[in-house]
């Protein structure tokens, strides 16, 4: 019989963001594991957001077929669908809601776990505060708490989703966390077996794939400086004007799903906004630009942040200008960090004129942060950690 992870992960399994969740889920079935891999849940009330329309199709069609299997099924993912939402507006905020929202999914997952055989597991991984009453609902030999963001940060997060995740950082045998600004803060809250497990990338998938220029690039003209991730309350808007404003014979490609208002970016001509692009092809859009940047917004949310972005660029030989903050530089890249809008024109200028070629610098920096070597130093932990 197979060993069994339970992950409790935000993002579903398809989502373009295929984040720490997604990368340890593969990692461990590479290592004899089956894994379920359950997202937070999804209610009436998300198609509210318009921006998002196609990816909450994608997550209503994984609830009504009842998840799938992925992976050479090795991976059931699965999405719930609850009648009572946790959000972080009046009414549903609430400790009460907070505590009782998981008896509203419909059906009932303790249900879907028993049928898909995960009602008992050996290790139960909750990335997501939402889903904190996993560790009443399933039979688990030992929990841990990964947690990749300072989650306080987010505008989406309520006051007492932050006690939750306090309760939860007390309860689970182990906690994880994804950078060294996180590791002391939550070692104000617990001392005992909490470790630094380091964001990686998936280098074979973005070292080797095929360096095709998408159809899109053939009419975005060279130099192409590349944003790819999320857009949103930490991407500097006003930045990326300043920049590409000031270099108007650049062309600045913005990949990703958008929760901001991007007026600003629309009006700038040689600014191309192309929304979110699935996983699987990312490397031809890097490979075929100039430079990678990470243009975030100085926030005690983004202090905490271990980019994920920063390795991939790497991966396919980007050099790297980014904002300067405290978990970024205590990496010490070879990636440019700026601390200023004039600083951040300046070092991406000099990259854009330098036909210099550092490619190989950028391959080892990525070559030495996988999710592969991340994922054995985790599984050590599971066999020396109170008898894991």
């Amino acid at each position: 019989m197979n060993k069994k992870i339970l992950i409790a992960a935000a993002n579903y399994w398809h989502s373009p963001y295929q984040v720490e969740s997604h990368q340890y889920a593969k990692q461990f079935s590479r290592h004899g594991y089956q894994i379920a891999f359950v997202s937070d849940a999804i209610s009436l009330l998300h198609w509210l957001n318009r921006r998002a329309r196609k990816e909450l199709k994608e997550r209503f069609d994984l609830w009504v077929k009842g998840g799938e299997w992925v992976q050479d099924k090795k991976i059931w993912t699965y999405v719930p669908f609850t009648l009572l939402p946790i959000y972080n507006k009046p009414g549903l905020r609430n400790r009460w809601v907070i505590e009782n929202s998981f008896r509203f999914i419909v059906p009932p997952i303790k249900m879907m776990l028993k049928e898909k055989g995960f009602e008992k597991v050996e290790i139960l991984w909750l990335k997501s505060i939402a889903q904190f009453y996993l560790l009443d609902l399933v039979d688990y030999k030992k929990s841990v708490f990964h947690i990749a963001d300072y989650n306080a940060g987010f505008s989406k997060t309520s006051k007492n989703i932050v006690k939750k995740e306090k309760e939860i950082i007390k309860r689970v045998d182990m906690v994880t966390v994804s950078s060294r600004m996180l590791l002391k803060q939550i070692k104000k809250i617990r001392t005992e077996n909490v470790f630094y497990i380091p964001n990686g990338v998936d280098f074979e998938h973005f070292y080797h794939s095929h360096q095709r220029m998408p159809e899109e690039y053939q009419k975005i003209q060279s130099p192409r400086v590349v944003y790819v991730g999320a857009i949103d309350q930490w991407f500097n808007i006003d930045l990326v004007a300043y920049i590409a404003r000031n270099l108007p014979k650049v062309s600045f490609v913005l990949i990703g799903l958008s929760r901001v208002n991007l007026a600003k970016l629309e009006v700038i001509p040689n600014v191309y906004i192309l929304g979110k692009r699935d996983h699987q092809i990312l490397p031809q859009y890097l490979k075929n630009a100039h430079v990678g940047i990470i243009p975030f917004k100085r926030s005690k949310l983004v202090e905490f942040v271990h980019p994920i972005k920063l390795y991939e660029y790497m991966a396919c030989g980007l050099p790297v200008v980014s904002t300067k903050w405290n978990e970024i530089k205590l990496l010490d890249s070879p990636a440019l960090l700026t601390d200023s809008k004039e600083d951040f024109l300046k070092k991406l200028k000099k990259i854009i004129e330098n036909s210099t070629n550092h490619k190989e610098i950028f391959y080892n920096f990525a070559r030495q942060n996988t999710w592969e070597k991340s994922a054995e130093f985790l599984l050590t932990k599971f066999d020396t950690v109170n008898g894991f």
